[in-house]
């Protein structure tokens, strides 16, 4: 028969030649909960320690065939029962017997005569310890294999991550590549009759003049959301490549206000640039942040408001875009979430009819810090917001 630790009442193996002797043991450990198995000689017991992988065995060192030292060595020559505590019962006294006993592996020794309750004690404390070593190896093998599992169950789950994210980005790439013509061809449309009224303009063209302005200005913003869509995507799965080289950013600044301007925004622009100031950096997504930035400013402020724009070197190896508009401002409650992807800090109120993704500040903080830089925003006591952009100056 097989035990594991899971059995109720832990085995004892008695190996004693002396039948009288071995009934008192078994008898003694029996009252103790023990289940006990006896062995006549060491080769039985040998046979019953293999069948039973008992929690103790309890044995004579000297017996006819098969001594108790012997049946120790062969014990622990099995794998099985290398665990097993292994206790020697012997009438000698000799000290050299017992030091060759435990260095062969036994637990413990026990010198006749002995009585009851130490035997009691002794098989207690060691068969206590071999179950609680079982125990904590069955507790570690499972937690190992629940380990393994939850690594496979990781595993597979990243994978069908990634192919989703790789299904989801072909798909927004396709998508923004399909809708990228007929918003080119809408918006060259538009400005293309925009041009021909202003040439041929009469009055009663002043309703279509009219019309083609709301074409022309919802294509722009079709084609900044399949812009903003596309720049997602490509932050995500950290596609968005930068071409880096050395540019004024006084001058960028200069032609992101002219070009808010030239849109028909009634704001009043301000721009405060005395220096040239060199950086290294994308000038495409630079200005892309500054005209984020910019229009954010003009459709969340009041018409015929100001925007003020300052560049600054606060120190010489840091330069600064400071663009403030006058507007309601951001409630302190939503201020945290502010460059969070997808957040709206306006959401519920009507500004021109503006929709957005809420993706314009959360793109804009990411092209910000691929290039060294950071980006916040601050709100003056006065009202309004004021965005400051931080960048890493040249080197001369």
């Amino acid at each position: 028969m097989n035990w594991d630790v899971s059995r109720n009442h832990p085995v004892v193996l008695v190996v004693e030649d002396d039948a009288v002797l071995s009934r008192l043991i078994a008898a003694a450990l029996g009252a103790q909960q023990y289940r006990v198995v006896t062995a006549s000689d060491g080769a039985d017991g040998l046979r019953k320690s293999l069948a039973l992988q008992p929690d103790l065995i309890l044995s004579d060192l000297l017996m006819p065939h098969m001594t108790g030292l012997e049946l120790l060595r062969a014990v622990r020559d099995q794998p099985e029962l290398q665990d097993v505590p292994f206790l020697l019962l012997t009438g000698q006294s000799d000290d050299t017997v017992r030091v060759n006993a435990l260095r062969d592996g036994a637990a413990d020794y026990l010198i006749k005569p002995c009585s009851v309750a130490e035997i009691r004690a002794r098989v207690a404390n060691h068969v206590s310890v071999k179950r609680a070593r079982d125990l904590l190896r069955q507790e570690l093998a499972s937690t190992s294999r629940n380990l393994e599992e939850l690594a496979h169950e990781l595993t597979a789950s990243r994978r069908r991550a990634q192919d989703a994210l790789v299904i989801r980005e072909q798909f927004l790439l396709e998508v923004a590549h399909e809708l990228r013509a007929p918003v080119t061809n809408i918006l060259g449309s538009a400005q293309l009759l925009l041009r021909q009224l202003d040439r041929h303009g009469t009055l009663p063209s002043d309703r279509l003049r009219q019309l083609v302005g709301v074409m022309e200005h919802q294509a722009f913003r079709l084609a900044r959301l399949v812009n903003q869509s596309v720049d997602l995507s490509r932050l995500e799965t950290r596609a968005l490549d930068l071409q880096l080289a050395d540019i004024e950013l006084s001058a960028l600044v200069r032609n992101a206000a002219k070009t808010l301007e030239a849109s028909g925004t009634d704001h009043l622009v301000h721009v405060l640039a005395p220096t040239p100031v060199m950086i290294r950096a994308d000038a495409l997504r630079i200005e892309q942040v500054l005209m984020n930035l910019l229009e954010n400013a003009a459709i969340y402020s009041p018409s015929g408001t100001s925007i003020e724009i300052q560049v600054d070197t606060p120190e010489p190896s840091v330069a600064q875009v400071m663009i403030r508009d006058h507007g309601p401002g951001i409630p302190p409650d939503r201020r945290a979430a502010l460059f969070d992807r997808f957040y709206q800090p306006h959401a519920g109120q009507h500004f021109a009819g503006h929709v957005g993704l809420g993706l314009g500040l959360y793109i804009s903080r990411a092209i910000v810090e691929q290039h060294g830089g950071q980006i916040s925003a601050e709100f003056p006591p006065d009202g309004g917001t004021r965005f400051v952009v931080s960048l890493p100056v040249t080197a001369a």
